[in-house]
């Protein structure tokens, strides 16, 4: 069930397309991958009693080179311990925008990199 009560139609992707949509840059998201891995799984549960909170998880896979980058400059609405695997990036961590932003309940929307 979606917002509002709404019914939610799940698709299921193709691996061709995946991989297809990967070759020409876009980002793999997968959602709660602790469903099905238990090392993910074991590794938010020891998150969670070590912060005393919910912990949740999202995984990125972002093809590499310099033009490439999963998502624009935003801000969430949550706090966020990023962990990277492989690869590098230059993270760029902004001030608020506004004291408004200092504690948002919605995340932004895209911003350029200006």
């Amino acid at each position: 069930v979606g917002k509002e009560g709404e019914d939610v139609e799940y698709i299921v992707a193709e691996e061709n397309d995946i991989w297809q949509n990967y070759d020409n840059g876009c980002t793999v998201r997968l959602l709660c991958p602790q469903k099905h891995n238990d090392e993910v799984h074991s590794l938010l549960s020891n998150m969670e009693h070590e912060f005393g909170c919910m912990v949740g998880s999202n995984a990125y896979l972002t093809p590499g080179g310099a033009i490439n980058q999963g998502f624009a400059p935003h801000y969430d609405d949550i706090e966020a311990f990023i962990l990277q695997l492989e690869g590098y990036k230059q993270w760029r961590v902004y001030s608020p925008l506004s004291r408004e932003d200092t504690l948002p309940r919605e995340s932004s929307r895209d911003f350029t990199e200006e």
